[in-house]
């Protein structure tokens, strides 16, 4: 990066030395200097250069001083014959000295060099069944700017579809996004598979159950992986009622935590649950596992979409708890209010334990 003589040297290094940067800011480079050397290199080496996801941004002034810093000549040689590897742009800034452009441009040069930069993407629902005819919308949580996607589990490029918002899906799918970034080492993908399997069948024996919260065990341990609790007597037992605290629980980490019981639909559709946890950590329902944890900072909610009918359904989590900011949490979103995915915690009184 450069301003005026050095910003025309950033340009010489280029193209002399192109293997050596892979990004090049160039602030009203002295383009002018020695009678255009610069412009005049750049027509004879830039078809020929080995560049590959290099980025190259030259900020000039609007006005003769484009003409005279002779920027205009080069903007003219890089239309001609820039190389497809080359991201390039030449911005010319309004009311600026040859000093005062150099604040713009190079916020401007950074954010060019590294657009597309983003530490994830996040959708939900993120994994479920989808019945065929009934289509689903999943909504992108963040900025979706150079976020491309496919259906068929293929990897996204730059010829792919640009994400809407929300994005539709019709049935059975894998859902692959891609945030394309002028660094290729930061792109980053996400996947989200959607089956058309069937949905599961409400339980038929619910005598021994009653409504108020979900049964639960609580075990002490230093585990990096979930452990085998056969043979491990719960340090505490209960019930995941209104009194119900993690916060209280004895320990802050180093525990595992088991919740058991019967969530009752009561209403028939599409239902989102949403799962907070930590590694390790599981969510079932219907005796199927539908998530398992395995986040961090950026990805800190995963979710399942799967249609019901009224009735109850067995759940179950584990949850391993190492690191006390990575705090257990359960919730969906009914089919009345998946238009507007309007999701809230699971009310107590759907939450059955056992009598």
């Amino acid at each position: 990066m450069g301003h005026s003589l050095s910003a025309m040297f950033a340009v010489y290094a280029m193209l002399n030395e192109p293997l050596v940067f892979k990004s090049f800011i160039a602030i009203d480079p002295s383009i002018w200097w020695d009678n255009t050397l610069v412009a005049k290199l750049a027509a004879t080496k830039l078809k020929r250069l080995p560049l590959e996801n290099v980025t190259l941004y030259i900020a000039g002034r609007v006005g003769a001083t484009m003409n005279e810093m002779k920027i205009d000549t080069l903007e003219t040689t890089l239309k001609q014959f820039a190389p497809a590897g080359l991201k390039w742009k030449v911005q010319a800034y309004e009311r600026e000295t040859h000093s005062s452009v150099r604040f713009k441009a190079t916020y401007d040069g950074l954010k060019f060099t590294y657009e597309g930069l983003t530490p994830t993407v996040l959708f939900h629902p993120m994994y479920g069944i989808i019945q065929k005819g009934k289509p689903v919308k999943l909504y992108i949580d963040g900025d979706t700017t150079g976020v491309h996607y496919t259906l068929d589990g293929s990897v996204p490029t730059a010829n792919s579809p640009m994400v809407t918002q929300p994005q539709t899906i019709n049935g059975a799918c894998t859902v692959t996004y891609r945030a394309l970034s002028n660094r290729a080492r930061y792109d980053k993908t996400f996947v989200g598979v959607f089956t058309g399997e069937k949905s599961p069948s409400p339980a038929k024996n619910t005598e021994n159950w009653q409504s108020g919260g979900f049964n639960y065990a609580y075990y002490e341990g230093d585990w990096k992986a979930w452990p085998d609790l056969k043979t491990i007597r719960p340090a505490k037992t209960g019930v995941t009622d209104k009194a119900f605290d993690l916060d209280k629980l004895p320990r802050k980490t180093h525990f595992a935590l088991v919740i058991d019981g019967m969530f009752e639909a009561k209403e028939d559709g599409y239902y989102i649950f949403f799962f907070n946890a930590d590694n390790g950590s599981k969510l079932y329902l219907a005796n199927k596992k539908i998530i398992e944890w395995d986040g961090d900072y950026n990805k800190p909610t995963y979710s399942y979409i799967i249609p019901l009918t009224k009735g109850l359904y067995p759940f179950h989590i584990d949850y391993l708890c190492q690191r006390e900011d990575f705090k257990l949490g359960w919730g969906y979103v009914l089919p009345s209010k998946i238009a507007h995915m309007d999701a809230g915690p699971i009310p107590f009184e759907v939450e059955y334990n056992e009598k």
